[in-house]
């Protein structure tokens, strides 16, 4: 590690895909009364941030090995870096007031660990809002300590997602202090902001933390929990750029410093997805649809999405869905197993696009192949996506031993496929199976149309990872069948 100086303050935030949330945070950096002599930011996005002020910028290139969440993974390249005495944590997505790192400093003069206490949480477009009693503990967001922890600090890497909580249930509370804003508002979560999902249950508007269900129509506790006027006014004018259009907040524009240090980056291409509705259908499985939503929120945060929900209200997986309603996120919430098959149709039916992407809900997005999949479509095809061979009674061709004399059927898996939903109309519709395309597949064949309406996209595992038959094995956790209901054969 690096000499440390006792005088300077380091600042350390992790962050990706907040385009918005991160301009807004070197707003609030800027502000602060008494500025960290050094702020590292590690960056893992699929589109580098870009920065206004100076800062540490370390940009970590995205692996196909990563976690849906990267947090652990971003500390551990900040952690070497590191100059300060006094380590505080920013979050890229939170309101931190003018007075905010001076008061931190001034409590870690006296103390090695220190926290703000009774946390304020608000989500921001829709009102909600909650403090929590949390008289003990503190988030990271809302977290600094002194550079003789660090060693501990880095051994709390090698656990779970929540680290601030691990860290306050072990650690000796004769080293730590919990104080609170409550005379001088100076942090604010703030939850549900455009891009990447957040870690924490407060970007659910059904979380448990909401449950009194506290709205701020007139934003009057916004105003008490900002008292800064311009600072409040940067909110006011997102909740009224979402409330007066339909895609999120356009990204501000920003010039880079030339005080950044940044290591290479691997140039993207903005990804448009015009005309194009994402479908999903989950059913108690809050873990698959939330790593694979967030997956393609990552490339597509303007494409709307329907969501198929059959999950029991006590579910996780309900509320999870539900806290993702947004003007691009559409739940439709059931109270009943639909079956894959019936729901891609009924999702289809919803959709108002010329095109569907129907991915399954145990995927994850590595890469978008959207644009080049939509390139392929021509104007009379079906879809594009991984073609491979079914007997026509459903099965993968050749696991039984009548399918060679049937002969094969060509079939498009519904892991990931881009369809043109006027051209599904004429086809029979998605059915009840456990190959919930084959009857399609058979009606365009019969046709004599497979080689003409439906395009194999090569090497589609490399842009999507397919975790494989995740409602059916939390429904054999449970020892209930596979695929609930009987099969439809017409």
């Amino acid at each position: 590690m690096l000499k440390i100086d006792n005088n300077f303050i380091t600042a350390i935030t992790p962050t990706g895909d907040r385009p918005l949330a991160f301009a807004l945070c070197q707003k609030w950096m800027s502000k602060q009364i008494l500025k960290s002599n050094q702020w590292i930011v590690v960056d893992d996005g699929i589109t580098p941030m870009k920065s206004t002020v100076s800062m540490q910028y370390i940009r970590r290139v995205p692996r196909p090995s990563d976690p849906s969440r990267t947090l652990i993974e971003n500390l551990r390249v900040a952690i070497p870096l590191i100059k300060g005495n006094k380590i505080i944590f920013i979050e890229d997505d939170e309101y931190y007031a003018p007075e905010y790192i001076q008061t931190m400093v001034s409590k870690l003069d006296k103390y090695e660990i220190v926290g703000i206490g009774k946390s304020k949480y608000y989500h921001l477009l829709s009102g909600c809002y909650a403090q929590i009693g949390n008289l003990h503990h503190a988030s990271l967001a809302e977290m600094g300590f002194r550079h003789s922890f660090l060693p501990e600090f880095i051994k709390f890497l090698d656990g779970g997602l929540y680290l601030d909580m691990r860290i306050w249930r072990t650690i000796n509370r004769n080293r730590t202090h919990i104080f609170f804003d409550d005379n001088r508002s100076l942090y604010v979560g703030m939850k549900g902001m455009p891009g990447r999902h957040g870690i924490g249950g407060g970007h659910d508007i059904n979380h448990k933390i909401y449950r009194n269900r506290l709205r701020d129509q007139s934003r009057e506790i916004l105003r008490k929990w900002i008292p800064n006027r311009s600072d409040y006014n940067e909110y006011i004018d997102i909740i009224r750029k979402n409330s007066n259009r339909k895609k999120s907040p356009i990204p501000v524009k920003v010039k880079i410093s030339p005080t950044v240090i940044q290591e290479k980056v691997i140039p993207t291409v903005p990804i448009i997805t015009k005309d194009i509705t994402g479908i999903t259908i989950c059913y108690n499985t809050k873990e698959l649809i939330e790593r694979a939503y967030n997956s393609v929120r990552r490339f597509h945060p303007d494409m709307p999405i329907i969501i198929i929900d059959g999950s029991d209200r006590n579910n996780p997986c309900f509320r999870y869905v539900q806290g993702l309603k947004s003007d691009n996120t559409k739940v439709l919430s059931l109270g009943y197993n639909i079956g894959h098959g019936r729901g891609m149709h009924l999702g289809i039916t919803k959709a108002k696009t010329i095109y569907a992407l129907v991915f399954d809900s145990d995927i994850e997005m590595i890469k978008s192949p959207i644009p080049q999949m939509q390139n392929m479509m021509k104007e009379d095809m079906f879809g594009v996506g991984s073609i491979g061979n079914i007997g026509f009674d459903g099965y993968d061709y050749g696991k039984k031993p009548y399918h060679k004399k049937e002969g094969s059927v060509s079939y498009l898996h519904p892991v990931f496929q881009l369809i043109n939903i006027n051209n599904y109309k004429k086809y029979h519709p998605y059915v009840h199976h456990g190959a919930p395309c084959y009857l399609t597949m058979i009606d365009i064949h019969k046709r004599n149309l497979s080689d003409k309406v439906l395009v194999n996209f090569p090497n589609l595992e490399l842009f999507v990872r397919h975790y494989n038959r995740g409602t059916r094995n939390e429904r054999k956790s449970h020892k209930l069948r596979e695929i609930e209901g009987g099969w439809d054969y017409k």
